[in-house]
């Protein structure tokens, strides 16, 4: 459990947002694409097959079927990479809260923003 919450904590330390300013371009920043890049490389260091980014930064990879499994239907995961542009996407402290309860999460003290399950 350890090393996919050191994934995740990598994944969102990269700066993801999105650009209003550069209509029609896919992903809209360049910073965009080194989070796809990151994930590509991270794909083949555990193992995917047919690993390939296009030239909009979308990532794709197949995971093999397991011995005597080869004709169970293929799955795809799809996610989004990036932010919004309202929202920054440097300097992210994501908050790690083990054994959640169901209870309200408090974000911020000072503002008093608090995340919950209402």
């Amino acid at each position: 459990m350890k090393d996919i919450v050191q994934r995740f904590l990598k994944y969102v330390s990269f700066d993801t947002q999105s650009s209003e300013n550069n209509p029609g371009q896919c992903p809209s920043t360049e910073k965009q694409f080194r989070l796809a890049e990151y994930l590509l490389e991270a794909l083949k260091a555990i193992g995917m097959q047919d690993v390939e980014m296009d030239s909009h930064g979308y990532v794709f990879a197949t995971l093999p079927a397991s011995k005597g499994m080869e004709q169970v239907p293929v799955g795809g995961f799809i996610a989004h990479m990036d932010t919004p542009p309202a929202m920054s996407g440097d300097n992210v402290k994501p908050i790690l809260v083990p054994n959640y309860d169901g209870e309200e999460i408090l974000l911020n003290k000072e503002q008093g923003i608090v995340l919950s399950p209402k």
